[in-house]
C-alpha cells in the first residue's frame, strides 16, 4: 500500500485494504498451469494446430514421480506444494525462514541451493516479497 494515496482514496470513498494471502491460491494455480503447459508442450502443439497440422503428442513428460524444487515455501509456495502432492510429485523446498510443520522435504545448510538444483526436475520461484525485493 506504499504506492496508494490513502487520503485521496478515502476522500473519494474508495476502500483500500491489505489482504495478504488473498491471491495465493490463484497464483499457485496459475504457476501449476504454466508448469503443466510447458511440460506437456502445449504452446508447440497449439502453434501446430493453428497452422493446420495435427501432431501426435509423442514428446513431453509427466509430472508424476518428478521432483518439484520450490524456492520459497510461504503462502504461495505452500499452495504450489499442495498441488504438487496431488500430482504425486516429490517436493524439495528451500526456505529462508523456518516454519513449523513445513520441514518435510525442506533443505538447508551450506549447500542448500546446490542440493535443490541437483535434485529438482522443475523449480518455480515463490520467494517471500519484502520491501527490499520491490526496490
Amino acid at each position: 500500500m506504499d504506492n496508494i494515496d490513502l487520503d485521496e482514496a478515502t476522500k473519494r470513498g474508495v476502500l483500500v485494504m491489505s489482504t495478504p494471502g488473498g491471491s495465493s491460491v490463484s497464483v499457485a494455480e496459475h504457476t501449476f498451469a504454466l508448469l503443466l503447459a510447458l511440460v506437456r508442450q502445449v504452446p508447440k502443439f497449439d502453434a501446430a494446430l493453428r497452422e493446420g497440422r495435427w501432431e501426435k503428442s509423442s514428446s513431453g513428460a509427466e509430472v508424476r514421480g518428478k521432483t518439484l524444487g520450490l524456492i520459497g515455501l510461504g503462502r504461495i509456495g505452500s499452495e504450489v506444494a499442495r498441488r504438487a502432492a496431488a500430482f504425486d510429485m516429490r517436493l524439495v523446498a528451500l526456505r529462508s525462514v523456518y516454519q513449523r510443520g513445513c520441514s518435510k522435504g525442506t533443505v538447508g545448510g551450506a549447500n542448500a541451493a546446490g542440493k535443490l538444483l541437483a535434485e529438482s526436475d522443475f523449480i518455480p520461484c515463490t520467494p517471500r516479497s519484502t520491501r527490499r525485493h520491490r526496490t
